[in-house]
């Protein structure tokens, strides 16, 4: 469906990016909301990663003195999403832009999405 347009349209992923910028990314549909709205940063005292997974897990378990036992690896793939096939820097730059807030709280950079 086309957001702005509400059709039934294939939307390029870049349409897609360039569609949010007329949103209020803070109030929008949770699917493509921002982050930072959707929990209470006041009240958190450590945000974990799906980059560090593993390790943030390991960590979390130490503060709560458990024992770390290894996480199970499920719906596991053998094909990886591409991303440099459909993001190029005006869109990183842009996505960066728009979600600026939640890059700054979970310290993410343009080029985060690559490594």
């Amino acid at each position: 469906m086309n957001l702005k347009t509400r059709t039934k349209v294939p939307l390029s992923f870049e349409h897609f990016v360039h569609s949010l910028s007329d949103r209020d990314l803070s109030t929008c549909s949770h699917h493509y909301r921002l982050q930072s709205s959707l929990i209470d940063l006041k009240h958190i005292d450590f945000i974990g990663s799906y980059e560090r997974l593993e390790e943030d897990f390991h960590h979390v378990c130490k503060q709560l003195s458990i024992e770390a036992s290894g996480l199970p690896h499920i719906n596991q793939h053998d094909t990886q999403f591409a991303f440099e096939e459909v993001y190029t820097s005006e869109l990183i730059d842009r996505v960066h832009a728009l979600y600026h807030v939640d890059c700054t709280n979970f310290s993410y950079e343009p080029g985060d999405i690559f490594s």
